[in-house]
């Protein structure tokens, strides 16, 4: 299930991809991606692009994926190794979610920082206290560290590696079941494995929930 909804999840990024964005694999690997996304607009981060690794877990979309930004950036939520505090990421991850909602998340949290649950204090205290003051210092870091977007834009398409094609359907696009947004639609017959997969998932963890406390294997950001 997992290898099929990343290469569709990466098929339909590259067709309707929710904000400017670019995406690759590395060396060929469906499981780990390099994107490059815009800062968005009216914001210190605009005027450049910046690059995010993704690692995907064999078990996904149970497990949420591992995102790093690679590019340093002048942010309270994100710190030096380029962790990012996102809820969707941790704790309030789902299913239903994908990499373009993710990618979603992660603008508007560009343009609207959270300095209440922040990983980098100084910053977002300076956030609070002097926003002008944040905005000069994070465009600094921005025209410093991120690629300007006339360069990231005159890239070769030959840089981007399509992932292998889906053999089973010509349709790159996500079903309703497979981002598990509405079971009592009736999925086409290719697809009665992924439900069977996503009922026996919940149903075990139901049940060993009701015995054990689930392992917490995710890295804990203070």
């Amino acid at each position: 299930m997992a290898l099929r909804r990343i290469i569709r999840e990466f098929n339909l990024l590259e067709k309707e991809p929710p904000i400017p964005c670019k995406a690759k694999s590395v060396d060929e690997d469906v499981y780990h991606w390099i994107i490059n996304m815009e800062g968005p607009s009216d914001t210190p981060y605009s005027e450049g692009v910046f690059y995010l690794e993704v690692r995907f877990p064999l078990d996904y979309p149970f497990a949420p994926p591992k995102i790093l930004f690679t590019t340093k950036i002048y942010h309270p939520n994100i710190n030096s190794n380029g962790n990012i505090c996102l809820d969707i990421l941790k704790d309030e991850w789902s299913p239903v979610l994908t990499i373009s909602k993710i990618l979603l998340s992660i603008s508007s949290l560009l343009s609207d920082p959270n300095p209440d649950d922040p990983l980098v204090t100084e910053i977002a205290k300076l956030y609070r206290d002097d926003i002008e003051s944040y905005n000069k210092k994070a465009r600094e870091h921005t025209l410093l560290h991120a690629k300007p977007k006339d360069i990231c834009d005159s890239e070769s398409e030959d840089e981007i590696i399509p992932l292998p094609p889906i053999a089973e359907t010509g349709d790159s696009s996500l079903s309703d079941a497979e981002v598990l947004v509405d079971f009592d639609i009736l999925p086409p017959e290719d697809q009665d494995e992924d439900i069977t997969e996503v009922v026996e998932y919940f149903t075990n963890t139901s049940l060993d929930n009701s015995n054990n406390e689930p392992d917490n294997e995710e890295e804990i950001i203070d």
